[in-house]
């Protein structure tokens, strides 16, 4: 690999096509190829369009982006204008520009993903995100790694091409029979662990604090986020520490970043991608994970959607439940004592505390306004459905 650099010139949404791609063959492979890429099965604001045939609408998609190409490719051919334009050491037909310098080349001949990393990322960064892809190969669902070169910072991971999925609260039937296989298999590929709540929280508080005072000390200009940090950490203790029932926990494997754009269907099998956020976290986090999502899915996920943390208040107790039931029928068969995670309310307050330090974990040091400000949002998300469900009474809580 890198014997020759690969121009790829932007077409729309961060996706750029390799300007050697012939236009027929490109045509055939976004048509055959592209089933996890929304764009090409995007909704129109014409009504009428969206109740063609999915196919078709796939065809109308891909060849209007095929000709939008072919007329970028030849005004680049004519004028040699690289502005909007990135090169690559790795072939593919088509890459994905993400948010914090990575890059996916997707290669459909040989149904392969490199993801490559920015070189000026931190090496034992890229380790952590290589080293979580290959543990995740544990879990059926994963993608199978194939090769990888922490020196070069790449990995090739196999592609898979499955149709991501679309929830909604209103069919909470079809979110248990397809999501609860799946988050069991995620949990059950390691051994669950107990351990006593006090000592785990105590460890995760120390940890997000010292975070915290990283931050304060980079960037005096957070003193107002931090502060809201604060007192909703406050409020985390204060929770966790006045809810007697529960002393022991349960600690499994989580995605960490498991929402319907990371779940890949076909007929007969799920798969599930983007695995660098794999860690061990309290049993409920990427049931949790997966329904606050699924509430801001509407209005963009850097803003807090009232209407949908409303609609997740209304259904969070019956769907926790459900899964909670799902997990107790199916205890038998595994090393799970089914008795430390009937108490969901208190492992509500523990998703809170995991997803904050995630969060803080996960901060771009390039992007560090961007980043505190989302930990911001997702507070208020958790402040707004706190307060909706105190509004209900106690009776309202899974319990």
């Amino acid at each position: 690999m890198g014997i020759r650099k690969n121009c790829f010139i932007l077409i729309e949404n961060q996706l750029y096509i390799n300007v050697e791609q012939g236009i027929l063959k490109l045509c055939f492979f976004l048509f055959t190829m592209t089933k996890p890429f929304a764009i090409f099965e995007r909704k129109s604001g014409i009504h009428i369009f969206n109740f063609l045939p999915i196919t078709v609408i796939r065809a109308i998609r891909v060849l209007q982006f095929t000709f939008n190409f072919y007329n970028k490719k030849k005004k680049f051919k004519e004028s040699g204008n690289t502005i909007s334009t990135v090169k690559t050491n790795y072939y593919g037909h088509c890459l994905l520009q993400l948010r914090q310098g990575e890059q996916k080349i997707f290669n459909f001949r040989d149904k392969v993903v490199i993801t490559s990393f920015p070189r000026h990322g931190a090496p034992i960064e890229v380790d952590k995100v290589i080293c979580n892809a290959r543990i995740a190969t544990q879990c059926s669902l994963a993608p199978r790694v194939i090769n990888w070169d922490i020196g070069e910072q790449y990995i090739i991971e196999e592609y898979i091409n499955h149709r991501r999925p679309s929830y909604s609260f209103n069919n909470l039937e079809k979110i248990y029979s397809e999501t609860f296989p799946i988050l069991e298999k995620i949990l059950f590929s390691t051994t669950p662990d107990p351990v006593k709540i006090n000592s785990y929280t105590q460890k995760r508080f120390y940890f997000i604090e010292s975070l915290i005072k990283k931050h304060q000390l980079n960037n005096p200009d957070f003193a107002s986020i931090i502060q809201k940090t604060i007192r909703f950490l406050d409020f985390i203790k204060f929770m966790i520490e006045n809810y007697k029932r529960v002393e022991e926990i349960i600690l499994v494997s989580s995605h960490g970043d498991f929402w319907e754009g990371n779940i890949l269907l076909n007929n007969k099998y799920a798969r599930v991608i983007d695995w660098s956020t794999l860690g061990k976290r309290s049993f409920y986090f990427d049931y949790y994970y997966f329904l606050f999502m699924l509430a801001s899915n509407k209005s963009g996920f850097d803003k807090v959607d009232k209407e949908g943390i409303t609609q997740l208040a209304d259904v969070l107790a019956k769907s926790i439940n459900a899964y909670y039931e799902e997990i107790k029928r199916k205890s038998n068969c595994s090393s799970l004592d089914i008795r430390n995670i009937q108490y969901a309310e208190i492992y509500r307050y523990l998703f809170y505390l995991e997803l904050i330090e995630l969060k803080l974990v996960e901060n771009n040091p390039n992007e560090e306004a961007k980043s505190m400000n989302e930990i911001i949002t997702w507070i208020s998300r958790f402040e707004l459905i706190e307060e909706i469900i105190n509004s209900h009474g106690a009776s309202y809580i899974s319990s």
